[in-house]
């Protein structure tokens, strides 16, 4: 594996994660999560 394309896996593993993150916070405090996001 090229270190562009670890550096994009990684990217985007991040982007998913910070997304159901944001989703968990939205579902658990829809002000606080809606501040987050």
């Amino acid at each position: 594996m090229t270190a562009p394309d670890k550096n994009t896996a990684k990217a985007v593993f991040w982007q998913h994660h910070i997304q159901q993150w944001r989703t968990a916070q939205l579902t658990i405090s829809p002000p606080v999560g809606a501040a987050i996001a």
